[in-house]
């Protein structure tokens, strides 16, 4: 090499290349049984002995050891599986809540799943949300304009005429309201020469019918025919409400009402000949029925606008369901008697009574974080009608951490099996600001 170089030169490369190549077939290969012997064979040769004895060098025979005895102590074949993993339908359920509910913590989620009957750790759900991406209560986004707005939805009505010529050519005409909080359809009234004195009466035989639920209304959305008058318009300013007319020519102005003519002009009246103002009163009165009591509504979650298919929501004894036992059937605690939430009368401000003095800081905490502060409130009227709504809520369906997540008027429900096979429905209250979730057969 000269001192030069230190490297073989690429012939002696490839030479050495050459010999591997054909000594490539007689080449001893131990097996992994050889290897073991071998291993165990080490023990008893002298370690300065090695190697004259073994084909290979001392560091593989220390090698095959440490394999021998690791094979030895490994019980992995003999151990229990663990716990098992949560199912897809569980993981599904926990972040569309999370997602559906943006105030919702992990814990919160939680309580709502031992409601439903699932049995899950608060752990396993936060778990959930990290690796799904959505982050704390305080870091996630506010409601969106639609949230927003759905919440505010329950206190506007509006109002519209749709007429239909009969089968001799003279035209008649219907009042309808609807609510677009529930999307519930009145039929005002119906005439074949509408005036003012005629719609005037016809919004007062309205509001008699509405009863108490004209205190939650706020606004009346109305378009410019004639026989919208002032004093059309008085009826409704009496009760508080705020009139608003829509532009000109501007249809969607006054879009849930429009929808809803449509809807009942492909459904009903382009199907039938109407012969007069008493059958068009008889066939509007029953579609009417139809569409507020079976007919399903894609705002609405696929429910009906009408109140009857949901349970009570007033808050006399005789509406609410029987308490549950002392203790609770599905532990041995005794039930807590003082996290019912009370609302009396309001005199110029909010009022929340509970029975509980300790405690009220917190479940007035939960009332204004969960409700109020999601909700533009307009009167005195328009209060208490959320915060009795929320009263019920509160004590027969939000599950509660002292009470091991069961409601103060509600325990728990048995555990569900059939976890692939799950529905869960939710029902919105108080114009959405508040889901519920119930299993459904």
């Amino acid at each position: 090499m000269n001192g030069q170089h230190d490297h073989p030169a690429p012939a002696e490369n490839q030479q050495v290349k050459g010999y591997d190549k054909v000594m490539e077939p007689y080449r001893v290969r131990y097996q992994p049984g050889d290897r073991l012997w071998l291993a165990a064979l080490s023990r008893m040769v002298p370690r300065h002995r090695w190697g004259a004895v073994f084909a290979v060098t001392p560091a593989t025979l220390l090698a095959w050891h440490r394999r021998l005895v690791a094979r030895k102590w490994d019980y992995t074949s003999r151990r229990r599986p663990g716990r098992p993993s949560t199912t897809a339908s569980i993981r599904k359920l926990v972040i569309r809540m999370a997602t559906e509910n943006p105030g919702w913590g992990h814990r919160r989620v939680q309580g709502e799943l031992v409601k439903l009957g699932h049995q899950i750790a608060a752990s396993t759900v936060w778990q959930i949300l990290h690796d799904a991406g959505i982050g704390p209560v305080p870091r996630r986004t506010g409601p969106t304009w639609k949230q927003f707005l759905t919440a505010q939805a329950r206190g506007i009505l509006a109002a519209d005429f749709i007429h239909v010529d009969t089968v001799l050519l003279r035209r008649i005409y219907a009042l309808i309201v609807i609510e677009h909080g529930t999307r519930r359809v009145h039929l005002a009234g119906i005439t074949a020469y509408p005036d003012g004195k005629w719609a005037t009466q016809a919004a007062r035989n309205f509001l008699m019918d509405l009863g108490q639920r004209a205190a939650s209304v706020k606004f009346l959305i109305r378009d410019r025919a004639g026989q919208f008058t002032s004093s059309f318009d008085a009826v409704f300013t009496a009760e508080g409400m705020r009139v608003l007319r829509s532009p000109p020519q501007a249809p969607r102005a006054n879009a849930i009402c429009e929808r809803m003519a449509g809807t009942l002009r492909r459904e009903l009246l382009d199907q039938l000949l109407i012969v007069n103002e008493h059958h068009l009163r008889r066939a509007l009165t029953e579609y009417l029925q139809h569409y507020n009591a079976a007919r399903p509504h894609r705002s609405l979650g696929q429910l009906t606008p009408s109140p009857s298919q949901y349970p009570a929501t007033r808050t006399d004894r005789s509406h609410r369901p029987p308490d549950p036992p002392e203790t609770s059937p599905r532990g041995t605690h005794p039930r807590v008697l003082h996290c019912r939430l009370i609302t009396p009368r309001c005199h110029g401000k909010a009022q929340v009574i509970h029975s509980n003095r300790i405690s009220e800081p917190h479940r007035i905490g939960s009332c204004r974080r969960e409700l109020l502060d999601r909700t533009l409130i307009w009167n005195q009227r328009h209060l208490m009608t959320v915060l009795r709504e929320y009263e019920d809520f509160y004590n027969t369906h939000r599950p509660h951490r002292a009470l091991k997540q069961a409601a103060p008027l509600r325990p728990l429900p048995d555990g569900v099996t059939d976890l692939d096979r799950i529905r869960i429905r939710r029902r919105d209250r108080a114009g959405g600001v508040i889901h519920e979730y119930r299993l459904v057969a």
